[in-house]
């Protein structure tokens, strides 16, 4: 994907989202229109640097039934190798054993509907509150917040260029 193709479709996400944040409410952040809410949504965002974060993604219906199938298949493999087990006991143990936590893996993610995963998050420094959120590129929803650190302030000195920014 080139990066003009890149950056059209991260404006399209972000403009999706900014939809979806704002809702039907005419107004978000004081502005005259629901339009001028989204274009100062996605002027911070495509410029908010991302990070990877470990967050809750749930999991389709697709892919609970291709975990459910997997899960089936797996125990088979199990049972067939616990057979053999008797008689080559040293050499299928390790395979029993991988095949097992990957069953209970599976069986996790198919009871909690849910697993955890490397997220793109924007990060939203509010230099006015002191607060770093991370909000989901893909929901748009805020995944955690931290307080600014000390260190962090420090190296905000340029404070004619973050006004501009802001701006």
């Amino acid at each position: 994907m080139s990066k003009k193709q890149e950056q059209d479709e991260l404006g399209q996400q972000i403009t999706e989202i900014a939809e979806t944040v704002i809702g039907d409410d005419d107004e978000l952040l004081g502005e005259k229109t629901k339009e001028d809410d989204i274009k100062i949504l996605e002027q911070k965002f495509t410029k908010a640097p991302i990070s990877k974060e470990w967050c809750k993604v749930d999991l389709t219906t697709d892919e609970l039934d291709r975990i459910a199938d997997k899960f089936a298949q797996l125990h088979g493999i199990v049972a067939q190798l616990e057979i053999e087990r008797k008689s080559t006991a040293t050499k299928y143990k390790s395979l029993i054993d991988g095949n097992n936590a990957e069953l209970g893996d599976l069986a996790e993610k198919r009871r909690n509907k849910y697993e955890m995963q490397y997220v793109d998050c924007w990060e939203d420094w509010d230099w006015n509150s002191g607060v770093v959120r991370y909000i989901r590129t893909d929901t748009g929803i805020v995944h955690k917040s931290r307080s600014i650190t000390a260190s962090e302030r420090q190296e905000q000195l340029n404070l004619v260029n973050n006004q501009k920014e802001d701006e």
